[in-house]
């Protein structure tokens, strides 16, 4: 049995998925050739629009889906896409040197991404994963590859990934994955957040997780305990479906008395209340019986605006 820090509650057995998405960019693209700068530079301009189109396009699906926080993770993305400062790195570099539009974008996105890994700030340093996937989603529409690979097609599946970058997460998501284990991340990763908002079970910070599988294992996580188990054997299922038994009598019976009120065991009344972003947030929130607003975040009523 591995441990890793428990990022989103639930138990998953599948087959592994290995989606390994941390390489160094410049790795991918370092057989491309370019000839002339400003046919690279109109390239490189292309993909980043096209990148830009695909991103509003997510940012609508997701807002749709999640609400407006979750979508703020790919507005910040296209904020950083639009940056010009980054461009005209890449522009400088097209006009020095005979270089490929792909390899001039690796070599700024990997800059960015290593600065940005190294700070000191965990919040800050986990932001390297959406500038490398930035930099993937761009260079795939330059190198013309189809975005939309299918899982294998099997009935469960467990993703597992050093650090699963955010598009690409989104794109599992979609997919039906049954759950989520990395090598890195956190409780505050945007990768943590997605899986939380989906309601899928992932555990991150099962360090050197990679090197103990091989495609076709089997893995098994609880997401609320962080406890990951490869090839487990009988014991093992047996467990985990009597906890996922235990569970779901607990969710049960609190969804039987959601609309009853709270009283201790000494007869004090306690209002429930629940956070809330949205008008959507209060829906559900009424739906599982809440009396109110604990907190209502504002600030993302103007993220629309």
């Amino acid at each position: 049995m591995l441990k890793g820090i428990p990022v989103s509650p639930g138990i998953a057995i599948g087959r592994v998925y290995i989606c390994d998405s941390t390489h160094d960019l410049r790795h991918l693209v370092e057989r491309t050739t370019g000839h002339d700068p400003e046919e690279e530079l109109k390239r490189l301009r292309a993909a980043s629009k096209q990148a830009d189109r695909d991103l509003a396009q997510l940012i609508e699906e997701i807002r749709s889906d999640l609400g407006n926080e979750e979508a703020a993770i790919f507005e910040a993305q296209r904020l950083i896409l639009r940056d010009r400062a980054i461009e005209q790195e890449m522009k400088d570099i097209l006009a020095v040197e005979d270089m490929s539009a792909e390899r001039s974008l690796a070599i700024v996105i990997e800059k960015y991404a290593q600065t940005v890994s190294k700070v000191h700030d965990d919040l800050l340093r986990h932001r390297a994963a959406d500038i490398r996937d930035i930099g993937m989603r761009t260079l795939s529409i330059l190198l013309n590859e189809d975005q939309k690979d299918l899982i294998a097609r099997e009935e469960h599946v467990i993703a597992v990934a050093r650090q699963v970058i955010p598009s690409r997460l989104i794109s599992l998501l979609k997919q039906k994955i049954d759950g989520v284990v990395t090598d890195r991340g956190s409780r505050t990763s945007h990768a943590s957040i997605l899986c939380r908002s989906y309601g899928v079970a992932a555990v991150c910070g099962v360090r050197n997780i990679l090197d103990k599988i091989v495609m076709g294992d089997v893995i098994a996580l609880d997401g609320a305990t962080g406890e990951v188990w490869i090839n487990p054997d009988k014991d093992v299922l047996k467990e985990l479906d009597h906890r996922r038994k235990e569970r779901s009598d607990v969710w049960r019976k609190l969804h039987a008395n959601q609309n009853k009120p709270a009283l201790t065991k000494d007869g004090v009344r306690i209002t429930v209340e629940a956070n809330i972003r949205t008008a959507r947030d209060a829906h559900q929130a009424t739906a599982v019986g809440a009396e109110g607003v604990g907190l209502f975040r504002t600030e993302f009523l103007y993220i629309n605006v």
